[in-house]
């Protein structure tokens, strides 16, 4: 047994069937008897070793998704992190900018992780 094509026209192509099933649409509703893989598992070092946020409910998929600007600044005054109004716009506007795709999110929108990395970056200036 080798690992190589025997004729050309199978150079590329794609044998067996992918781990990670891109080409099945989610259910709606999970099942444990649904033994597909549809890429939205967690990865193992996620199950050894669970982020601090996991006890409390949260989700990574939390820390990414979109917020508007005053959910933002509700959900940051309530940790202890209160701005006044012309510094935290600075840091909301530089969080918009560490966003992968500007353009896609709504408008005044940005994640708690692009906003979290944009105080780090303000306080490293300081």
């Amino acid at each position: 047994m080798r690992n190589t094509v025997r004729c050309e026209a199978d150079a590329q192509r794609t044998f067996g069937c992918p781990s990670i099933r891109t080409d099945i649409p989610n259910k709606r509703l999970k099942s444990v008897a649904d033994h597909q893989n549809y890429g939205d598992e967690p990865e193992a070092i996620d199950l050894l070793s669970p982020a601090t946020f996991v006890e409390y409910g949260i989700s990574e998929a939390d820390f990414e998704r979109p917020r508007p600007r005053e959910e933002i600044r509700a959900l940051f005054e309530k940790i202890g992190f209160s701005y006044k109004v012309g510094k935290f716009n600075a840091i909301f506007n530089r969080a918009v900018c560490y966003a992968r795709d500007p353009y896609a999110l709504p408008e005044n929108c940005v994640s708690i992780r692009c906003f979290m990395t944009a105080i780090n970056d303000l306080h490293d200036l300081e």
